[in-house]
């Protein structure tokens, strides 16, 4: 018997998946092997883009790409889609909530 055929797949991110988490200054997103990222974007709860940095263009396991458009409390979507070494397009999305911080806050 041949050996069950994996895919690549998404292992982590920060943020994560339904996390509620204060703003991010970057996305980071871990495979479980090395895929080329062909396109990511964050895009706030009423649909409207927040800009992104450049966007790694080499072959990895863990990508990080830098957030340079504003971050307001309310909920985000990550889309992202890749290209794994056997040719397979792997996507999805990662749906987290930035808090509303009080004044006097810890940070």
């Amino acid at each position: 018997m041949g050996n069950a055929l994996a895919h690549t797949n998404l292992s982590s991110s920060i943020p994560s998946d339904g996390s509620t988490t204060s703003a991010p200054s970057e996305i980071v997103l871990e495979f479980s092997d090395a895929v080329r990222l062909t396109s990511i974007a964050l895009k706030g709860g009423s649909g409207d883009s927040v800009a992104l940095g450049k966007r790694p263009s080499g072959p990895a396991k863990v990508f990080r790409v830098k957030i340079e458009g504003s971050v307001t409390p309310g909920d985000y979507v990550v889309s992202w889609r890749s290209i794994s070494s056997d040719s397979h397009v792997v996507s999805g999305e990662i749906r987290f909530t930035v808090e509303n911080r009080i004044a006097g806050d810890a940070v």
